[in-house]
């Protein structure tokens, strides 16, 4: 007989909804199986059932992320701090005080409000608006001027990945529960998958022709995700009933409803503790994202930059598509994988300040991205799975967004005031990641009990 040695959970919530038939027993626990044959078994049954999902299901998943993979292949992307520079006589300096702040301001005015507007106007609606956001950018950047212009640029851009969050959630109301957590990984996945491809045609196009057509072609490509969006995107499942809006429910029941509502929502523990990683460290990689141009630009200024964003984009397209392979580990490990992964992130960001050539920086970045695309995955996985009665998925990713981009707000902004380098944004953002996992820590020293040896005779549901 095997022996398992488990290490103890208590409950994640209190309320009646987590104790559904449907919600994980021990959500967010942490597994600890000796037995090294049975974790294989695991990993091939969980192997086993994505590809068994895939050839059953492959046409409306095709179908969702399409549209997504190309939106994000732009090959200008890697060119992007260079363009603005040679093209838009927009210097470095302008470009981290007072253009890539703005893409971290526009993304904290416009989310909460996108997450309420999906409630009353539903998915599709929203995600139309995202992408009408996205041909403004691409107009912008071909024909705006200034240092004005292109702050804007980054507000509708802003915008436009804002949708992002609820494009993700749309998984969740379009596909059966069975395939859900496969759908939101494969999204996410596909999305960076676009500019894999974007920026490795850009290392060939930028010897071809000049570097403003390379933003002619990302415009082209964006439109094609349009079309795909009003031809073959799908609509959400029969038996989706839509909730009533919180908009709805303040006019109608006043601010005691809504409270009792955000309550309910986030009363579970495991809820709160992906969320705490939502404020915290989705709001750092926000700000990293937008700077870490600016690192591979100061070491390399004729880099070849198209290969770095691939090698990036594909770590973000890997690391999306992790937790799917077994949701139910991404569920009971969450805290270990929430732990070792924010650690991994700051150490990252501390040795990339040290960085003195491109390769380097590049590689780092890679594990940076990889890592907190794992997390976002997860974090969807984990809180979708636990608020899956009240269905208020694109309310939730959005609120935990606008909160951590409100943080990031406030760093940039003091950093900017201050004149920070890239490499003083680093620090912080390593701090950020840092407090997740204590937090984390926190979190498993209040709800862990002692561990006990458990045989297969005294093998209990609670145990799973």
């Amino acid at each position: 007989k095997a022996t398992v040695s488990v290490l103890y959970w208590n409950e994640m919530s209190t309320s009646e909804d987590d104790h559904d038939e449907d919600a994980p027993l021990v959500a967010g626990g942490i597994e600890a199986i000796e037995s090294q044959d049975e974790e294989e078994i695991i990993q091939k049954e969980g192997l086993l059932q994505v590809a068994e999902d895939l050839r059953q299901d492959w046409r409306l998943l095709l179908s969702l992320c399409c549209v997504g993979f190309f939106i994000n292949c732009q090959p200008s992307e890697p060119y992007l701090s260079k363009y603005l520079t040679d093209e838009k006589n927009v210097t470095e300096t302008q470009q981290e005080c007072c253009v890539w702040p703005y893409d971290t301001y526009g993304s904290f005015v416009f989310l909460l409000p996108l997450g309420v507007a999906t409630e009353i106007w539903g998915y599709r609606a929203v995600i139309l608006f995202g992408l009408l956001c996205r041909q403004a950018t691409r107009v912008i950047l071909l024909y705006g001027n200034g240092l004005t212009m292109m702050a804007t640029m980054q507000v509708t851009y802003a915008a436009a990945t804002g949708v992002n969050t609820v494009y993700y959630a749309y998984a969740f109301i379009a596909c059966p529960a069975r395939i859900a957590p496969l759908a939101v990984s494969l999204i996410n996945g596909s999305y960076h998958l676009g500019n894999v491809l974007g920026s490795l045609l850009s290392e060939w196009l930028v010897d071809i022709m000049p570097l403003r057509n390379l933003f002619y072609v990302s415009w082209g490509f964006t439109s094609i995700g349009c079309l795909l969006f009003l031809t073959v995107f799908p609509a959400p499942m029969k038996d989706f009933k839509k909730p009533e809006s919180v908009f709805s429910m303040l006019r109608h029941e006043g601010t005691s409803a809504v409270l009792k509502e955000l309550q309910m929502l986030y009363s579970s523990r495991p809820v709160r503790l992906w969320s705490m990683w939502w404020v915290l460290g989705y709001g750092a990689f926000n700000i990293v994202g937008n700077y870490y141009q600016n690192q591979f630009f100061d070491l390399s200024p004729d880099g070849d930059f198209g290969y770095a964003e691939a090698g990036i984009e594909a770590s973000l397209a890997l690391g999306a598509f992790l937790p799917a392979v077994s949701p139910r580990d991404t569920r009971q490990k969450g805290p270990l994988l929430l732990l070792v992964g924010s650690a991994v992130i700051g150490v990252a960001l501390l040795v990339a300040t040290k960085a003195t050539v491109l390769y380097q920086a590049v590689l780092i970045m890679c594990l940076v991205n990889g890592v907190f695309a794992m997390h976002q995955s997860a974090a969807e996985i984990n809180i979708s799975h636990t608020i899956s009665k009240s269905r208020r998925y694109a309310f939730v990713f959005t609120s935990n967004s606008f909160v951590g981009l409100g943080l990031a707000v406030v760093i940039q902004k003091t950093l900017s005031h201050l004149h920070a380098n890239t490499d003083k944004y680093y620090y912080v953002c390593s701090a950020e990641t840092f407090c997740v996992a204590f937090f984390t820590v926190i979190y498993a020293t209040l709800y862990a009990k002692p561990c006990r040896n458990i045989t297969p005779d005294n093998l209990t549901d609670n145990d799973l």
